[in-house]
C-alpha cells in the first residue's frame, strides 16, 4: 500500500461525512415546499418563506460541495504533472516581468524544456524563482502561480501571486492577480551570451518530463503566434465557483418558483382518502352484513373546536369514507371524519323507534389501505326525551385502534382487537331510549384530528346474549329470538379480513 493510500481514504470518509452533514440543510427548501409552506395566495408569506430558506440551502450546498470534492481529489489521487500532454507547441523562449510589487520577482524568465502540467513553464535566471500553471493536482483552484520554491509542479504554492485559469494562453501583458497585485509579463529575447549558457536544459529538481518536447517542435516566438486551440478537453478545467453557485442557486430558485406557481396540492386530501374503486368486493355498497335490532339515522357529526366548541366543520375526505350513513344500520366502510385540529368528536343518532338498549358496538376493520384507523377514547349518552336532556352511560379513556403521532388516550385497550366488534355495554339497561350521542377523542391519522371505524351499532336489551353474526341471507326479521334467517358467527380477531365478508 503506498503512503497516500491512508490519506486517500480519509478523505474519501470525511467527504462522504461533509455530504452527509450538508444534505439535511439542502432538502430544507424541499421539505417547506412539500409541506405547502410556499403559497402563491399568500404572497409576503411566501417571499419570506424562499427568503428564509435560502441560507440553508446555500450552506446545505456548500458543504456537499466541499465533500464531493473532496471525494474526487481522493479517488483521482495525485496528478503527476509532467504526465500531462502539451497542449501547444512550445511558446516564447523568454519572458520578462518588468512590474511585481516584490522586486525578487523582477527579472527574465527562461522557458524549460519539458512541460508541467500541460503546459510552458519558465525559470529566472540564477534563481529557483519560477512561473507554471497548476492544475488543481492537489485541490484548489487551476491558474498561473508564480512561487520560489523548488517542486515538480504538484504543489499549490503562489508565494509570488496567482492568477486565474486562463485556457493554454501564457499570461503575457499587465494583468491584476488574485489579491490586487499587479504583474507585467512581455515577451523577451536572449543576448547571445544567455542563448550560449542555455538555461533551459539544465537539470530541474523535479520527476523529468517522460515525454520531452523534440527538437524539431521548439520554434522561436517570432516564429509561432499564441492562440486558442479547442484542445480544452484534454486537460481537466479548474471549476470556476462564482459561475457553478450562480447557476446551481439560479436553477433551484426557478424550479422553487414554479413549484409555487403550481396548484397546492397540499390542501388536496384525497391522498388520504380513497374512492370507490379502490374498496374491497361487498363495502361501502349498502349491503347489509351484520343484524340490526336497533335502526338508527344520524342527526348530528360534530368535530371539537378550541375556540367554537363542537361545530360542523368539513371532512377533509370526499370519497365513501366520509359517509356515516355507509357503516350504520349492518353496512360496512372504513368511515373518517379528519380535520386539521380538534381535540375530539361527537355523533347522534335517532333512533327510529323508542327502544330499551344495553349499549353500543363499534366495529374496526383493517384499513384497506394499511393507513392507521380507530377511535380515542369513548363517551356515550343517552336521551328518553327527543334530546332535551341527556344522561352518561358509558365513558373508556382507552385507544380503540391505532394512531401516528398522538392521541387524546394512547394507550390500548386491553381486549380491542381488529376485525372484531367491539362493545361498550352499559351498567344498566336504559329504558325508552330515543337518542345516543357518542363522543370519541382526537387521534393523530393521515396527518390530521380524525376518528375513524368500519360499523356501528345500537344494541338492543338482550342483544349481548347473543354472538355476533354477519348476516347470510335477507330473511332478517329484527330480532335474534325465533329468526328464520341463516347467519353466520362473526369470526375472532386476525380469522376475518376485509374481501371476505360474505358467508
Amino acid at each position: 500500500m503506498s503512503e497516500e493510500t491512508p490519506s486517500r481514504i480519509g478523505s474519501i470518509f470525511f467527504g462522504l461525512f461533509l455530504f452527509s452533514f450538508g444534505l439535511p440543510f439542502t432538502l430544507v427548501p424541499f421539505m417547506m415546499i412539500g409541506d405547502g409552506d410556499i403559497d402563491p395566495d399568500y404572497l409576503f408569506e411566501s417571499l419570506f418563506m424562499i427568503v428564509f430558506m435560502i441560507p440553508f440551502l446555500m450552506a446545505g450546498l456548500f458543504v456537499q460541495f466541499m465533500g464531493l470534492s473532496m471525494i474526487r481529489g481522493a479517488l483521482r489521487g495525485t496528478v503527476d504533472p509532467t504526465s500531462i500532454h502539451r497542449g501547444l507547441p512550445p511558446g516564447p523562449d523568454v519572458l520578462c516581468i518588468t512590474e511585481h510589487p516584490d522586486p525578487k520577482y523582477l527579472g527574465i524568465y527562461i522557458r524549460q524544456q519539458e512541460a508541467i502540467n500541460g503546459r510552458d513553464w519558465y525559470r529566472k535566471e540564477e534563481k529557483s524563482h519560477r512561473l507554471y500553471y497548476y492544475a488543481q493536482n492537489e485541490g484548489g483552484s487551476a491558474g498561473w502561480s508564480l512561487d520560489d520554491r523548488v517542486d515538480s509542479g504538484s504543489k499549490d504554492w503562489y508565494d509570488g501571486g496567482w492568477l486565474p485559469y486562463e485556457g493554454f494562453k501564457i499570461p503575457i501583458g499587465r494583468k491584476k492577480w488574485q489579491g490586487e497585485v499587479w504583474v507585467s509579463i512581455e515577451e523577451s529575447k536572449l543576448t547571445e551570451e544567455d542563448n550560449s549558457e542555455k538555461w533551459w536544459t539544465e537539470d530541474y529538481d523535479s520527476n523529468e518530463s517522460t515525454n520531452p518536447i523534440e527538437e524539431s517542435e521548439i520554434v522561436s516566438s517570432s516564429q509561432y503566434s499564441i492562440s486558442p486551440i479547442p484542445l480544452d478537453s484534454e486537460i481537466p478545467k479548474g471549476p470556476k465557483y462564482r459561475e457553478i453557485f450562480t447557476n446551481i442557486f439560479g436553477f433551484l430558485f426557478f424550479i422553487f418558483i414554479i413549484l409555487s406557481l403550481l396548484p397546492d396540492d397540499s390542501n388536496d386530501f384525497s391522498y388520504y382518502s380513497y374512492n370507490d374503486e379502490d374498496m374491497p368486493d361487498k363495502w361501502c355498497d349498502n349491503t347489509d352484513h351484520y343484524p340490526v335490532t336497533v335502526p338508527i339515522t344520524l342527526e348530528n357529526e360534530l368535530a371539537g373546536s378550541e375556540e367554537y366548541g363542537l361545530i360542523a366543520m368539513e371532512n377533509r375526505n370526499e370519497y365513501t369514507d366520509s359517509r356515516l350513513d355507509l357503516v350504520v344500520n349492518g353496512g360496512i366502510c372504513t368511515y373518517q371524519y379528519r380535520v386539521a385540529d380538534s381535540w375530539g368528536f361527537e355523533f347522534t343518532f335517532r333512533l327510529d323507534n323508542a327502544t330499551n338498549i344495553d349499549g353500543v358496538s363499534i366495529l374496526v376493520m383493517d384499513h384497506p389501505l394499511g393507513l392507521t384507523s380507530g377511535y380515542s377514547g369513548i363517551g356515550i349518552e343517552t336521551s328518553t326525551d327527543n334530546g332535551t336532556n341527556w344522561e352518561g352511560q358509558y365513558f373508556s379513556p382507552y385507544m380503540f385502534g391505532d394512531y401516528e403521532r398522538d392521541a387524546l388516550f394512547e394507550e390500548r385497550h386491553e381486549n380491542f382487537s381488529f376485525n372484531e366488534w367491539n362493545r361498550h355495554k352499559f351498567n344498566k339497561t336504559v329504558s325508552n331510549v330515543t337518542h345516543v350521542r357518542i363522543l370519541t377523542g382526537s387521534a393523530d391519522q393521515a396527518e390530521d384530528a380524525s376518528v375513524s371505524f368500519s360499523a356501528l351499532r345500537v344494541d338492543a336489551e338482550g342483544d349481548y346474549d347473543y354472538p355476533n353474526y354477519l348476516l347470510c341471507s335477507g330473511a332478517w326479521d329484527g330480532r335474534f329470538v325465533n329468526s328464520s334467517s341463516y347467519m353466520k358467527e362473526w369470526d375472532v380477531a386476525g380469522q376475518l379480513r376485509y374481501g371476505i365478508l360474505e358467508c
